[in-house]
């Protein structure tokens, strides 16, 4: 046998650009949400493009599509605009009941988002010695314009001390068993 190094039980994540000039979202208003109180239009009315929809979806979709799922059909579903000031943070959180998430940087000057591994507290309790083997987060170097897709389940933050804003958004996939 031929010894082998395995890395199992990656997560995939997904970094790409984005044309902000295609991306058209109208909040019809924001209101304070979460427990930080950030301004977000979460659960307001928006007009949102179809064509912003579609660039949308094509970014998304290719990304999904290269980890070889099959599915039936993948929708995306509320999207929203969090604005933040240099105080404002979100504790960390998931977004349940969907399958990816993902997060673009409109006009934060730096992202400020950290990813926290899902195991991380058996890492801590069990192998702190190898922390540089087991990262128990990631705080990924983005700017406006970057858009970074992830699993729904994987739990995240954001820090204060940046202002701008961030459109997030859900998306569902529908598995070809259960047209």
């Amino acid at each position: 046998m031929i010894a082998m190094r395995h890395n199992l039980f990656t997560i995939p994540f997904f970094v790409d650009e984005v044309d902000l000039k295609k991306i058209t979202i109208i909040d019809k208003g924001q209101k304070p949400t979460f427990r930080s109180r950030v301004h977000t239009s979460l659960h307001c009315d928006k007009e949102i493009t179809e064509d912003t929809m579609v660039y949308l979806s094509s970014i998304i979709a290719r990304h999904i599509d290269s980890l070889g799922i099959t599915y039936h059909r993948a929708e995306i579903g509320e999207i929203w605009r969090n604005t933040y000031t240099q105080s404002d943070f979100q504790e960390p959180h998931i977004h349940p009941f969907s399958q990816w998430s993902f997060i673009i940087y409109e006009s934060v000057e730096k992202s400020k988002t950290v990813f926290l591994n899902p195991y991380r507290a058996s890492v801590q309790t069990q192998m702190p010695m190898y922390k540089e083997f087991f990262v128990e987060e990631w705080c990924p170097e983005l700017k406006a314009g970057s858009i970074v897709i992830f699993p729904s389940f994987i739990e995240h933050y954001v820090l204060s001390g940046n202002t701008g804003s961030t459109i997030a958004g859900n998306v569902f996939l529908t598995m070809s068993w259960e047209n």
